[in-house]
């Protein structure tokens, strides 16, 4: 049987805890950074399907899908397996070029949310300019 030698040592209760503490706020660090990416992607995805949701209902005007008057229209679409509300603002634009030119068009604003909420803030706008026949 060897001797217990009064050198040796271990760490401290008070240098464990210190450890664990510090392994604690790094990791609950490094859990809420991969949660916020993981926030910032998701909303990223919704904004590029409220952008696409936008550029088909302007495809759908200028194609004479959708019949172009001046005012507001209300709707809805489905993209990725979601319910997307989009509103259509839709008013007469004269562009004046120079002294002698200007050109008229139809100016179509679309708006597209991801609840039926007017109230609530786009996720995506997108402004079109249609020709006067």
């Amino acid at each position: 049987m060897r001797p217990v030698s009064l050198t040796q040592r271990g760490f401290t209760l008070l240098e464990v805890l210190v450890a664990i503490t510090v392994l604690a706020l790094a990791l609950g660090s490094l859990i809420k950074a991969g949660s916020q990416n993981a926030l910032n992607a998701a909303y990223l995805r919704d904004r590029s399907y409220a952008h696409w949701v936008a550029l088909n209902e302007v495809n759908r005007y200028r194609i004479g899908a959708r019949s172009i008057t001046e005012g507001h229209e209300r709707g809805s679409a489905e993209m990725a397996g979601r319910e997307w509300y989009w509103q259509a603002t839709i008013q007469r634009h004269e562009q004046i070029l120079s002294e002698n030119l200007s050109v008229e068009a139809w100016r179509i604003e679309i708006n597209v949310r991801d609840r039926n909420e007017v109230e609530q803030t786009p996720l995506a706008t997108l402004i079109a300019y249609q020709p006067l026949p």
